[in-house]
């Protein structure tokens, strides 16, 4: 009867430590399976933060593409301000030449007429 008692003891014992080790191995599965959600969890954030990045990289290259083409626009407006420039200054010089030219003619008509009035004194 003892030894029933001690074997059926046994046995029982036996048999609650398995079932803790079970219990142990899911409770050891459940923290695997946390650490991998986490472990997902972690990679999403990892993704966003490089989504981030690039957005702001991208962000980055269209300011400088923007300050490319204001540069850009500003040198078009300073070729076409020297252009104005240039066109006003040929202007200018038309101006004088034709002032020029019309003076001469006054001289010219002056003489010829300086010209008339001594062939008409002379006879």
């Amino acid at each position: 009867m003892l030894v029933s008692f001690l074997l059926s003891t046994l046995l029982w014992l036996l048999y609650n430590l398995l079932r803790l080790l079970g219990n142990l191995l899911r409770l050891l599965g459940n923290w695997l399976r946390l650490l991998r959600l986490l472990g997902n969890w972690l990679r999403l954030l990892y993704n966003w933060l490089r989504l981030l990045d690039n957005l702001l990289r991208l962000l980055y290259n269209l300011l400088r593409l923007l300050s490319s083409l204001l540069r850009l626009l500003g040198s078009f407006l300073r070729f076409l301000y020297n252009l104005l420039r240039l066109l006003s200054s040929l202007l200018r010089l038309l101006g004088s030449f034709l002032r020029f030219l019309y003076n001469l003619l006054r001289l010219l008509s002056s003489l010829l007429r300086l010209l008339g009035s001594l062939l008409r004194l002379l006879g």
